[in-house]
């Protein structure tokens, strides 16, 4: 009998295991498009930002082509963490929720690596973020929503733009 609890334990366990460890490939594949820009997105070492400011006679907010960039300014560690640890958490998404909105991206954090550079947007207006593969205009992901982790993205970017107005006054 002791022996029939044990083994049921261990399955209900192995069955727990299992659901738990595919919640972050679900983040690899749907959020960074495959496993090794996420790990080179959580591996890098330099994080810089820019305010992006979408050019309305295009079509495509999804295409950081269609954007002006600021120059780029460096991200504190803490902040560039905080990034990190938020984007790569299954619990910061809302899986099953479809965002319609068209994004207008304010923010580009660009993940610098030796491999590949990971570049996420952000748009606070719809709580969308947008990966970016290296240099390439076109994102990795459809839009990933992003609302229940919006206040700590906004304290990021108020955290690297103090001196912006528009940043400064996100809630």
């Amino acid at each position: 009998m002791r022996c029939g609890n044990i083994r049921t334990g261990l399955l209900v366990l192995s069955v727990f295991v299992l659901a738990a460890s595919s919640q972050p490939s679900r983040v690899a594949k749907e959020v960074f498009g495959d496993q090794q820009r996420l790990d080179s997105f959580l591996a890098s070492q330099q994080v810089t930002a820019q305010r992006l400011h979408y050019r309305r006679n295009h079509t495509d907010p999804s295409s950081l082509d269609n954007y002006d960039k600021d120059n780029p300014v460096p991200v504190a560690t803490a902040q560039a963490y905080i990034v990190q640890q938020l984007l790569q958490q299954p619990s910061s998404y809302p899986w099953d929720s479809v965002e319609n909105c068209v994004p207008d991206y304010g923010v580009l954090l660009t993940f610098h690596n030796d491999k590949q550079d990971v570049r996420i947007a952000l748009c606070f207006e719809c709580d969308l973020l947008g990966v970016f593969d290296g240099n390439h205009p076109k994102q990795i992901n459809s839009k990933e929503e992003c609302y229940l982790i919006h206040t700590q993205l906004v304290a990021v970017a108020k955290a690297i733009f103090p001196n912006d107005s528009a940043i400064q006054g996100l809630k």
